[in-house]
């Protein structure tokens, strides 16, 4: 494995700025190009808002009224040039002189100015209201604390002062079918920083008055819009000739100029951790955010930036006017000289662990920002398909690094249990998977060999000191004949001995219990007993088959001639033997349950068949033949 470092000598700056406020244009001094490149009064200027009215909040982008389209009123905007863009008519809006009256910008040359209650429309018995509205520059964090403010100011030349305005942030911003009562004007929302009279009346129209507050943001906020969100029954106003809170009557009109609106993240610090590369010697600088009116560090510093000669862990706790914080920050110094195994070592794969994903150790997983692989992949891993060499070059906080990585091609364990086989039942059969470092066998076993006498499918895993695998299987069927190597009795009785019976040359490799030999297929019987005899089928299994051999007692003496006229005598006929006797027809002309000897023929010339059935020695025994009458 090889590596190689190149170092960057950069100089650190651990951050130093004001915090991040997340509401754009918050002071509404950038103006779009529409103000810009306006050209005067008139309908026919794309610039000139609906119904030919005046300067609205869209000139500073991206700040605009929700509700401009459902009212013939709209919040304005204010600076000192409005009257060259849109004619000495509209000079009533200009900073710090306009029709609503004296004041300066709280900052810069512009602000905005909205009714935050207005009860001069004859139209209808409710008030309305104006809002502005603008998209965060990016959503809050959910969990997180966010401060708000804003600064109002109640216009000169109007004849009430409300003191309700907040703001509200929402997913998307406000329309029409988020307004109550009967103007439509009216933001039905619950403002997450809200001015609450009488803790905080704007008495001063010479004065800008500070609205604050802060929350935690649930993720969901996008919007930020600005007004009054306190019900009409609940809204409370001072008129200009007296200071006493009165509720609404019919006639006043309040108006409140809005500038530098702020939404900040509640820290101290940007980062909880930093790292400086060894080039970069101490003392180094930690730099809370700006604009807090007290700092407190761990190491006792009560400035806005403290210097440090060591790494380690720093704290700083801030106050403004959002409240108190503290923020932890971990200072490291950075050892580019222990990334020289970011890939780890060589290794030895098995061909089933391709494609292989190579990526630098766990340790190092945010330790580079920028990758180069010799694969061309410039993501922070490579998915590959062949062993070889690998190459990887990274960049981290203080430069490059390259490392190697060689992936080799284990070979695979080599296992064979042989060919599907087929064995008699009685019999087994040991299945042997070789030498190997582990085994599992389907049956459970995870032993090098198993012995089965069932029959079914076998298969085995196998993986050696790689952990590579292979595996095998084998079909082991036990099958059995039921054979029939002797007559299909249990006992038979024979009338004298010798006694022959024929063997089937389905059969090989018969044998007897007895001493009698076997010959050209032939099985002879010399004497009563009981006989076994076994042979080899076609599937190389023994079969067996036995038998009783009897001697019979008696002998039935039937004639198979007798005249017309004449009994058919049967001699050692046992008693209770029945007899049916057939003619040619096939027609039964005799029957009998207990013969006597009594059946005479009465026609000569005819020939009869005879079924007699008897018992000797508990065995049934059936006869049949054929009987010739003559005269």
């Amino acid at each position: 494995m090889k590596y190689i470092y190149i170092i960057f000598f950069l100089f650190l700056t651990i951050s130093t700025k004001a915090q991040y406020n997340f509401v754009p244009n918050g002071s509404f001094e950038m103006v779009d190009s529409c103000y810009i490149n306006c050209n005067g009064i008139g309908t026919s200027n794309p610039c000139w808002g609906p119904n030919g009215g005046l300067p609205s909040p869209r000139y500073a982008p991206p700040w605009y009224d929700p509700l401009y389209a459902t009212c013939s009123s709209s919040a304005d905007y204010f600076r000192p040039d409005i009257g060259n863009c849109f004619g000495s008519s509209v000079q009533e809006l200009n900073t710090p002189n306009n029709v609503f009256g004296i004041q300066h910008p709280h900052s810069g040359i512009a602000y905005m100015g909205l009714s935050n209650y207005s009860d001069t429309n004859f139209l209808f018995s409710e008030p309305w209201y104006e809002y502005i509205d603008a998209p965060l520059l990016k959503p809050l964090e959910a969990g997180k604390k966010y401060c708000g403010r804003l600064f109002a100011s109640p216009a000169d030349y109007r004849s009430a002062i409300c003191s309700n305005v907040g703001m509200s942030l929402s997913t998307a911003k406000y329309d029409l079918n988020d307004t109550i009562g009967n103007t439509f004007t009216q933001i039905r929302a619950i403002p997450q920083i809200n001015n609450y009279p009488p803790n905080n009346l704007f008495f001063d129209i010479s004065l800008w008055y500070q609205v604050m507050g802060s929350f935690i943001a649930d993720g969901t906020e996008k919007h930020i819009t600005i007004g009054n969100f306190t019900t009409y029954p609940n809204t409370a106003f001072f008129t200009n000739n007296n200071d006493t809170i009165v509720h609404p009557q019919n006639g006043p009109v309040a108006y409140l100029f809005i500038d530098d609106v702020e939404l900040i993240a509640f820290t101290a610090l940007d980062s909880k951790d930093t790292s400086i590369c060894p080039q970069h010697n101490f003392p180094q600088q930690l730099n809370a955010h700006v604009g807090f009116d007290s700092y407190l560090w761990s190491t006792g510093d009560t400035t806005s930036s403290i210097s440090i000669n060591a790494p380690g862990q720093y704290w700083v706790t801030a106050t403004n006017w959002c409240g108190t914080v503290t923020d932890t920050i971990q200072v490291n110094v950075f050892n580019p000289f222990g990334l020289d195994q970011m890939l780890g070592a060589d290794k030895t794969l098995c061909d089933y662990q391709f494609p292989q994903r190579l990526r630098p150790l766990p340790q190092y997983e945010n330790t580079f920002t920028n990758y180069l692989w010799s694969t061309g992949s410039d993501t922070s891993f490579t998915d590959v398909l062949l062993p070889g060499i690998y190459m990887l070059t990274a960049e981290h906080l203080c430069g490059f690094v390259t490392d190697t990585i060689t992936l080799t091609l284990a070979p695979n364990p080599q296992v064979n249990l042989g060919n599907d086989t087929t064995l008699c039942i009685g019999q087994q059969i040991t299945l042997n998977a070789g030498n190997h470092n582990s085994y599992t066998w389907n049956n459970q076993s995870i032993t090098p060999s198993i012995t089965v006498n069932q029959t079914g499918n076998y298969s085995v895993t196998v993986s050696n000191a790689l952990n590579c695998i292979a595996n095998d299987n084998i079909q082991v069927n036990f099958v059995q004949e039921i054979a029939q190597l002797l007559p299909n009795d249990t006992s038979l009785f024979v009338s004298t001995f010798p006694f022959i019976i024929n063997l089937s040359n389905q059969y090989t490799n018969y044998q007897s219990n007895s001493q009698f030999t076997i010959y050209n297929s032939q099985f002879t019987i010399n004497a009563e007993g009981a006989y076994s005899l076994t042979a080899i089928d076609k599937n190389g299994c023994i079969v067996s088959d036995s038998i009783n051999i009897k001697l019979k007692t008696f002998e039935l003496i039937i004639p198979s001639i007798i005249t017309k006229n004449q009994n058919l005598i049967i001699n050692n006929l046992p008693a209770n033997s029945s007899l049916k006797v057939f003619d040619a027809l096939g027609q039964i002309i005799y029957q009998s349950s207990n013969y006597q000897n009594n059946f005479m023929p009465l026609m000569a010339h005819a020939m009869y068949l005879l079924e007699l059935e008897y018992v000797v020695d508990n065995q049934s025994e059936k006869y049949k033949g054929k009987l010739l009458v003559v005269e």
